[in-house]
C-alpha cells in the first residue's frame, strides 16, 4: 500500500477534493444562496408520479421537551426550515465553535442530531477543517461506546454540517450529581466507566486521542448504552513516537491509522503552547501547553480523573482559594485530589488504579486506554467472584447449620436408645462404638472444611472471614469430638495464619505510611510553590517585605537559608523533585536580588551560589555566575545569543531582571518581548515585561527602585501584557491591582473603577480589588469615599497589613485623624475605653494619638494594653516600638517587636523599628565620652544617631550640638516635587528614601525618608511611604525640641550651655519652623493630594507636640521678648491657617 506521505496515495488526493470543495463552497457564499436539495422520496415521487409510502415506528422514547433548549433559534428561520433533506425541529446545545440541533431525516422518519459550524466561523479555513475533522474521526470509529455520524454535507449557506445518532439519556455528569454519597450506586457507575474505558481503548487503538474526557462528554442512553461524546478537540497522533511503537506490534499500519483533512497538512498539530480541554480532567503537560507530550496518556489521567469522581464525589482539581483551577493543573496540585481517594471508602485495586492514572509523570501512568480497561475489568470480574464465593459460603453454611442440628437430635435419640438398651442389655454396646467414629470423622471433616475456608481467606486479605473460620473450626474441635491430631493441625494453621496476617498488616501499614509521607510531601511542595508564587508577585519596589518573606517561607519549608552554607543549601534542595528543586532555585535568585535592593552588601550572594549549585542547566550557571561577577557585558551576549524559544520561562525571566538591575532597561524588554512569543502561556514573562514597560525602573543596590515616566505607547503595551498575566492567573492580587494602576496613569479612571468592582465580584474573598478601589479613591482626591470602602475592608479584614496601612496612610493624607483639638480627642476616647475596655481599635486610636502629641508612656501603655487583647495586632505592635525608641528604651522596644518578628511578620516597619533600637543602642554606648569628653563619632550617620540619643535621654544641649551639624546644611527649597521637608540636598525626594538611608536624605529638608512603598495600590509605591510613626519623628521637630528644650536649661545638662547660648538655641528652634513653613507655602498649590496630606501631617506635629509649649503656649511665650513673642505667633497663626485651608 502507498504511504501517503509520499504524495500521491489516496489520501492526498482525498485531501485535494476536499480543499477544491471548501474553495467551491466559499466562491458559493460569497456569490448566491442555491435552495435545499429535495429529499430522495420527493425525487422518487417526482419520477414514478406517486406518492411513496411512509412508515414510522410507534416510539414511547420521543425526545423530552427539555432537551430542545430554544424551538425558536436563529437556526430554526422558520416553519420547514431545512438543512440538508434534514427538518430542523429545534435547538439543543451551543457551543464555542458549532451548535446542535434537533433535526428529522424526512425520508428515514428518524430523530437525529444535527451539528452545524456556527455561521461567523464559516469562512474560518482552520475552524472548518477542525469541523470537519471532528466529523470524519466520528465516522471512521466504528464501536458501539462512539456516537455514530451519518453524513457529512453544506447547508443552503453552504456552512458544513454533519449529522449524528440522538441520543436520548442523561450524562454521566448528572448520574453523578444525583447520588447522595459517593458509595450510592458504585457497581452501576463502575460499569458505566469499563464501558468509558473500552471506547478509549479501541480509540486508542486507532491511533486517536480525545483529549477531552469528563464525565460531560458521556451520555447513559436510556437502555444502558454508554456513549462517549464531543471529539472535536480530538488529536490524531502520527507516526513514530511512543503511542504508535506501544501499538506497532499489534495493529496494521494502514489498517489502523485514521486519516482526516488534517492528518498529514500543517494543521494536524495544534498551535504550541495551546491548552485545549477541561482543567478539572487535564493532565500537567496538556494545561502546560506542551502540545508534543499530549499522548494516549492524556486521555488515561482524564479516565483516572473520572474514576477519582465515582470514588470521592469530586474530580482532581477543584476550585480553591487563591488558586484557580487551570493553575492546579499546571502545577499538578494533586494532594487534596490524592488524600480524598486514600479517605474513601472504595477496594484499595481501585484507588491505587485512580493513583496510577493520576500520576504527575506521564511514563507512571498505564500506556493506553486498554491498561485502564483491563484493570478495571479485573475488578470486576474479581467483585463477582467474591459475590458468588460469598453466596456459597453462605449456603455452605446453613447446610452445617442443619446437619449439626440433626446431629444433635440423633446424639439425643441414641442416648435415649442407649438407656433402653442398658436396660435391655449391653448388646447394642459395638454398635453404639462404630457411630461415635462416624461422628468424629463427621466433625473432622467439617473442621477440613473450615480450615480449607480460613486459608482461602488469607490469601485473599479478607481477614475477618478468615478469623470467623479459625472460630468455627475451633467451635467444632471444642465439641470434643475429634482427635488429638486434628487439635494440633488446627493450633497450627491458626498459628501460620495469624503470623500471616500480622505480617501483611505490618506490610500495608507501612506501605499507607509511605502513602501518607508521600502526600504529606505533595503537600508541602505544593505549599512552597504557592507560597513562591505570592511573593514573586510582591512588587519588588518593596524589597523588604520579600527579603523577610522568602526568609520566613523556607524556614517553614524546613531550609534556614542564613544559617547554612550554599553548599549545604544547595544539597538539601538537590534531594527534591525537578519541579521543587527548580522552583527552589528561581526563588533565591529573585530572593538575592531583593536583598541586594534592600542591603547593598555582598549578603545576597550565598543565595546566587546556592542556586548555582543546585541548578545544573549550564546556561544558567553561566547566567548566574556574571550575575555573580556583576559582568554586564556576558549578560547581554547570553540576551544577543539565546535562542528564547530553546529556554525555560525561568530563566528567560532571570536575565531579564538582571538587565534591568545593569541598568539596561532597554535590552530586559527586548529580550522579554521575544520571550512572550516564544512562550506565550507563561504568566511569569508577561507579568515581568508589563512591570517593566510600565516602570521605567532604576534599581541602585541598598537604596531600593526609583521610577521614572514612561511614554503612553509602552503604558498602553504594559496594559496588554497585564491582560495576559490576568487571563493566565485571574486570582493574582498583584496583578489586579497592577492593572488598575495602569489604567489610572493612562486617565482611565472609569474604566479603573468598573474593573475592579468586576474584579470583586470574580475574587469575594480576596481583599485586592477592595484595595485598589481605596487607591483609585485616593489618588482622586476623594478622602470621604475611600474612608468608607476602607470601613467595609477592615469589618471582612481586620487583621490585613495592607487594609490596616492604608487607614493609616487615609489618616495621614486625607486629614481624617488631624482632629482640632487633639486634647479633647484623647478625652473622648478616654471616655469610651471605660465604657468598652476591650475594643482594640481604641486602645489604638489613645496610642497613636498620645504618641502623636508626644506622651511616650502614655503611647506605650495604651499599645501594650491593644496587644493584651489581639497579641497579634501589627500597628499596635509597632505603636509601641516607636514609643520605646523615642523613650530611649532600646532594649524593650527590640523585646516588643520579637513577637512579630518571629512570626514572619511582612510588615517593614517592624524589621525597621527594630534595625533601629538596636543600632541606637550601640549608640549608646558612645553617649557618655561625648557627654562627659566631647568625643563625637568620625562618621556622619552615627552622629545623627547620637543626636537621636541624647535627645532620648535628656542631654538636650548636647543633642542640640550635634543637630546644629545638619542644621548648618538647609539649603533653600527647590522644586523638585516632594513632601515639603526640611533636610539636606544630598538625596532623593522624601518617601523615596530607603529604609536604611532615608533619614537625613530628603531633598530640600532636615528629616528622614518617609515613605513605605506601597502607594496607593500595592506595589505602586516608591519609597516609604509616610506613616504616623516616620513623620512623628522628623528629624527637623527632632532638632527643633531639643533647641528648646535646651534654651529653657532643661535636661541632665543644663549647665552645658550659658544665657548666649541658650538663646541661639530659641533662635533656631525658631529657624526650623520657619524653614517648614516656607516649604509648605512654597509648595502647596504644586502637591498632589498625597504629598498636601504629608504636609498637613508633619504641620499638625508642630501644633500639638507638648515639647514646642515653651514657645507655643501662652505662659511659655510670656517670658520671651516682646519681638521674639510675636514672632512665633506669626508663625503659629501661619501653621493654622494652612491646617484650616485642608487640600
Amino acid at each position: 500500500m502507498t504511504d501517503p506521505k509520499d504524495g500521491d496515495g489516496p489520501l492526498d488526493s482525498f485531501e485535494g477534493v476536499w480543499n477544491d470543495a471548501m474553495r467551491d463552497a466559499f466562491t458559493a457564499r460569497k456569490s448566491s444562496v442555491s435552495d435545499e436539495p429535495p429529499s430522495i422520496l420527493e425525487r422518487i415521487e417526482a419520477r414514478t408520479g406517486e406518492k411513496t409510502s411512509r412508515v414510522f415506528l410507534p416510539d414511547d422514547l420521543l425526545v423530552d421537551e427539555a432537551q430542545v433548549v430554544d424551538a425558536r433559534s436563529s437556526e430554526v428561520t422558520g416553519p420547514g426550515r431545512r438543512v440538508g433533506r434534514y427538518l430542523v425541529l429545534g435547538e439543543i446545545a451551543r457551543g464555542g465553535m458549532g451548535v446542535i440541533l434537533h433535526g428529522r431525516d424526512v425520508d428515514l422518519g428518524r430523530d437525529v442530531a444535527i451539528k452545524v459550524l456556527q455561521d461567523k466561523y464559516a469562512d474560518n479555513a482552520q475552524l472548518v477543517h477542525r469541523f470537519v475533522e471532528e466529523a470524519q474521526v466520528g465516522g471512521q470509529l466504528q464501536h458501539p461506546g462512539v456516537i455514530p455520524v451519518y453524513e457529512i454535507g453544506l447547508d443552503a449557506s453552504s456552512r458544513p454540517f454533519f449529522t449524528m445518532k440522538l441520543v436520548r439519556g442523561r450524562t454521566l455528569s448528572a448520574h453523578l450529581s444525583d447520588r447522595r454519597r459517593p458509595s450510592d450506586e458504585l457497581g452501576r457507575l463502575l460499569g458505566v466507566f469499563q464501558h468509558i474505558c473500552q471506547t478509549v481503548a479501541y480509540a486508542h487503538s486507532r491511533r486517536v486521542v480525545h483529549r477531552d474526557i469528563k464525565p460531560a462528554n458521556v451520555m447513559v442512553g436510556a437502555f444502558g448504552e454508554v456513549l462517549l461524546m464531543d471529539w472535536g478537540m480530538a488529536k490524531v497522533l502520527k507516526r513514530g513516537g511512543i503511542g504508535d511503537e506501544e501499538h506497532e506490534a499489534a495493529f496494521d499500519e494502514e489498517d489502523a491509522r485514521i486519516a482526516t483533512v488534517r492528518s498529514e497538512g500543517h494543521g494536524s498539530a495544534s498551535i504550541a503552547g495551546s491548552v485545549l480541554g477541561t482543567p478539572s480532567f487535564m493532565p500537567p503537560e496538556q494545561a502546560r501547553g506542551h502540545v508534543a507530550l499530549v499522548d494516549e496518556r492524556a486521555d488515561v489521567f482524564a479516565l483516572g480523573g473520572i474514576l477519582c469522581q465515582i470514588l470521592t464525589g469530586f474530580p482532581p482539581y477543584t476550585r480553591q482559594p487563591g488558586s484557580s483551577v487551570i493553575l492546579q493543573a499546571q502545577e499538578a496540585s494533586l494532594a487534596p485530589a490524592l488524600a480524598r481517594l486514600d479517605s474513601c471508602d472504595a477496594e484499595s485495586d481501585l484507588v491505587d488504579l485512580a493513583r496510577r492514572c493520576l500520576a504527575v509523570d506521564l511514563r507512571d501512568r498505564p500506556r493506553h486506554g486498554g491498561a485502564v480497561e483491563e484493570a478495571v475489568t479485573a475488578h470486576i470480574a474479581g467483585a463477582e467472584r467474591r459475590a458468588h464465593d460469598a453466596q456459597v459460603s453462605v449456603a455452605s453454611a446453613k447446610v452445617r447449620v442443619r446437619e449439626e442440628r440433626k446431629a444433635r437430635q440423633l446424639v439425643l435419640a441414641l442416648a435415649v436408645a442407649v438407656v433402653a438398651l442398658l436396660v435391655i442389655g449391653g448388646g447394642a454396646f459395638w454398635w453404639a462404638d462404630d457411630r461415635r467414629d462416624a461422628e468424629r470423622e463427621r466433625n473432622d471433616t467439617q473442621i477440613r472444611a473450615a480450615l480449607k475456608d480460613a486459608r482461602r481467606h488469607a490469601r485473599e486479605a479478607s481477614w475477618g472471614a478468615m478469623a470467623e473460620s479459625l472460630r468455627r473450626a475451633s467451635f467444632l474441635v471444642g465439641k470434643g469430638r475429634t482427635g488429638e491430631d486434628m487439635l494440633e493441625e488446627v493450633k497450627r494453621v491458626r498459628a501460620r495464619l495469624s503470623e500471616k496476617q500480622r505480617s501483611e498488616q505490618e506490610a500495608e501499614a507501612r506501605t499507607r505510611a509511605a502513602t501518607d509521607a508521600r502526600d504529606e510531601k505533595l503537600r508541602r511542595d505544593a505549599a512552597i510553590i504557592a507560597r513562591i508564587r505570592e511573593i514573586r508577585n510582591e512588587p519588588v519596589e518593596d524589597p523588604w517585605s520579600g527579603d523577610m518573606a522568602y526568609a520566613a517561607a523556607f524556614l517553614e519549608y524546613g531550609l534556614d537559608v542564613d544559617a547554612l552554607t550554599p553548599a549545604d543549601v544547595a544539597e538539601r534542595i538537590l534531594t527534591e523533585t525537578q519541579q521543587v528543586a527548580e522552583a527552589l532555585a528561581f526563588a533565591l535568585d529573585d530572593w538575592a536580588g531583593r536583598r541586594r535592593l534592600r542591603t547593598g552588601s555582598s549578603t545576597w550572594r550565598p543565595l546566587v551560589e546556592a542556586a548555582q549549585l543546585c541548578d545544573p542547566d549550564p546556561w544558567r550557571f553561566k547566567l548566574r555566575d556574571a550575575v555573580l561577577k556583576d559582568d554586564k557585558d556576558v549578560l547581554m551576549a547570553l540576551a544577543a545569543e539565546s535562542k528564547t524559544a530553546d529556554l525555560k520561562p525561568g530563566g528567560l525571566a532571570l536575565l531579564a531582571m538582571s538587565l534591568e538591575r545593569a541598568e539596561d532597561s532597554d535590552a530586559a524588554i527586548t529580550l522579554l518581548r521575544q520571550a512572550t512569543e516564544s512562550h506565550p502561556q507563561d504568566y511569569w514573562l508577561h507579568q515581568q515585561l508589563g512591570v517593566f514597560l510600565a516602570g521605567g525602573y532604576r534599581f541602585r543596590p541598598g537604596e531600593g527602585v526609583e521610577r521614572e515616566e514612561v511614554s503612553a505607547e509602552r503604558l498602553a503595551e504594559a496594559e496588554l501584557h497585564t491582560r495576559i498575566a490576568l487571563a493566565l492567573q485571574p486570582d493574582s492580587p498583584f496583578v489586579t491591582q497592577f492593572l488598575a494602576r495602569l489604567l489610572v496613569e493612562q486617565g482611565e479612571l472609569a474604566d479603573a473603577e468598573a474593573f475592579l468592582v468586576e474584579a470583586a465580584a470574580r475574587l469575594p474573598d480576596d481583599p485586592a480589588p477592595g484595595i485598589g478601589r481605596v487607591g483609585l479613591f485616593m489618588t482622586e482626591g476623594d478622602f470621604v469615599a475611600a474612608e468608607r470602602e476602607l470601613k467595609v475592608l477592615l469589618r471582612t479584614h481586620p487583621l490585613n497589613r495592607t487594609v490596616q496601612g492604608l487607614m493609616r496612610e487615609l489618616r495621614d493624607l486625607g486629614g481624617v485623624g488631624l482632629v482640632a483639638d487633639p486634647e479633647a480627642e484623647l478625652q473622648r476616647l478616654k471616655a469610651e475605653l471605660l465604657t468598652s475596655p476591650k475594643r482594640v481599635d481604641l486602645h489604638v486610636e489613645l496610642a497613636r494619638c498620645l504618641l502623636h502629641v508626644g506622651d511616650l508612656d502614655g503611647a506605650a501603655a495604651s499599645a501594650r494594653a491593644a496587644l493584651a487583647h489581639m497579641p497579634d495586632h501589627g500597628e499596635a505592635a509597632e505603636l509601641l516600638g516607636a514609643a520605646l525608641v523615642d523613650g530611649g528604651r532600646y532594649d524593650d522596644a527590640v523585646a516588643a517587636l520579637e513577637p512579630a518578628k518571629a512570626r514572619g511578620d511582612p510588615e517593614p516597619e517592624t524589621w525597621h523599628l527594630s534595625d533601629m533600637a538596636a543600632r541606637l543602642k550601640k549608640v549608646q554606648e558612645q553617649m557618655e565620652a561625648f557627654v562627659q569628653r566631647e568625643e563625637r563619632p568620625s562618621d556622619r550617620r552615627e552622629r545623627q544617631d547620637l543626636a537621636r540619643v541624647c535627645l532620648h535621654h535628656g542631654y538636650f544641649a548636647h543633642a542640640a550640638d550635634l543637630f546644629v551639624e545638619f542644621l548648618e546644611d538647609i539649603p533653600q527649597p527647590r522644586g523638585r516635587e516632594g513632601r515639603p521637608g526640611e533636610g539636606p540636598g544630598r538625596g532623593r525626594p522624601e518617601g523615596r528614601g530607603p529604609p536604611e538611608r532615608g533619614r537625613g536624605e530628603g531633598r530640600g529638608r532636615l528629616g528622614r525618608g518617609e515613605g513605605r512603598g506601597r502607594g496607593r495600590f500595592r506595589g505602586r509605591g516608591r519609597g516609604r511611604r509616610g506613616s504616623r510613626i516616620d513623620s512623628h519623628r522628623g528629624m527637623l521637630r527632632e532638632a527643633a525640641a531639643a533647641f528648646v528644650a535646651a534654651s529653657l536649661g532643661l535636661g541632665q545638662d543644663a549647665g552645658h550651655h550659658d544665657d548666649a547660648a541658650r538663646q541661639v538655641d530659641r533662635q533656631r528652634a525658631f529657624r526650623c519652623l520657619n524653614n517648614t513653613l516656607k516649604s509648605a507655602t512654597q509648595y502647596r498649590s504644586m502637591m498632589g493630594p498625597e504629598n498636601r496630606g504629608h504636609m498637613l501631617l508633619n504641620l499638625h506635629r508642630w501644633r500639638h507636640d507638648r515639647r514646642f509649649e515653651p514657645v507655643r503656649s501662652k505662659n511659655g511665650l510670656g517670658a520671651l521678648a516682646d519681638g521674639d513673642r510675636q514672632a512665633w505667633l506669626d508663625k503659629w497663626a501661619e501653621v493654622d491657617t494652612l491646617l484650616v485651608r485642608r487640600p
